[in-house]
């Protein structure tokens, strides 16, 4: 058929460039911390786009939402240090908004065709009990915007077409990657700790006891892994997939 076997089974230990949408400042951190991590350690380029200022993300209501994003975006700072990844950025759209997909979509896409990603990590939008708006709207765009990177006529305020980077899909129950965090698990924990504002005291050790329960519960016990999905950009598009 002409068609690269990478281009259906890509294979995210040999990317070079790293693009991850975050709906909000520590969602990198939580969906794929270790992941990342292990990525920027190997020479990878790893660049975070923060979608949301975070700016409602507080259950305190003396805190002032605009304090709340100058706080938010230094820790996001700190937490990409400690992982060691290669730039952090903001695009502010305002949180818990009901954002509209087609805005969200356009600005993705201009970081894709700025950025030439090799993969694109977003959360999954079709996580069944997610909760929240932000995740959804913010998925669902990613996804748009990855099928639309090739498309020359669409959006071409974006920026030139790009090949479609593959997917990522972090914060997903459909994994069909588990990736070994090894002494990149310590490393999650240290930056989760660096989001103050939103885990305070024990509650990161809480959340990576959980997650390593899971990674066991689906892949075993031999040492606590982030589970993924990786779809290549050929599939993402009227391609019914049953391998999980």
């Amino acid at each position: 058929m002409g068609i690269d076997s990478a281009q259906l089974q890509p294979d995210l230990r040999s990317v070079r460039q790293v693009l991850v949408i975050a709906p909000h400042p520590d969602d990198a951190t939580i969906g794929a911390g270790a992941t990342l991590a292990a990525l920027a350690a190997g020479g990878a380029q790893v660049e975070v786009v923060n979608i949301t200022c975070g700016d409602k993300g507080t259950v305190d209501p003396s805190q002032s939402p605009k304090d709340l994003v100058a706080i938010r975006q230094a820790e996001e700072r700190t937490a990409s240090a400690i992982l060691g990844l290669s730039a952090v950025r903001f695009l502010d759209f305002p949180d818990f908004a009901w954002l509209e997909e087609r805005p969200v979509t356009l600005a993705i896409l201009a970081e894709i065709r700025r950025q030439k990603p090799d993969a694109l990590f977003f959360p999954d939008p079709w996580l069944p009990d997610e909760g929240h708006p932000d995740h959804r709207t913010v998925g669902l765009a990613a996804a748009a915007a990855l099928v639309a990177a090739g498309l020359p006529h669409v959006f071409p305020e974006a920026g030139p077409a790009v090949p479609s980077p593959f997917a990522v899909l972090y914060a997903t129950n459909r994994p069909n990657l588990f990736w070994p965090a090894g002494p990149f698990w310590e490393r999650k924990r240290a930056a989760l700790r660096a989001h103050q504002s939103q885990f305070p005291g024990a509650l990161p050790d809480l959340l990576m006891g959980y997650w390593a329960e899971q990674s066991e519960k689906w892949d075993g016990g031999d040492g606590p892994k982030e589970a993924l999905r990786v779809v290549s950009a050929l599939l993402m598009h009227m391609a019914p997939q049953i391998d999980v």
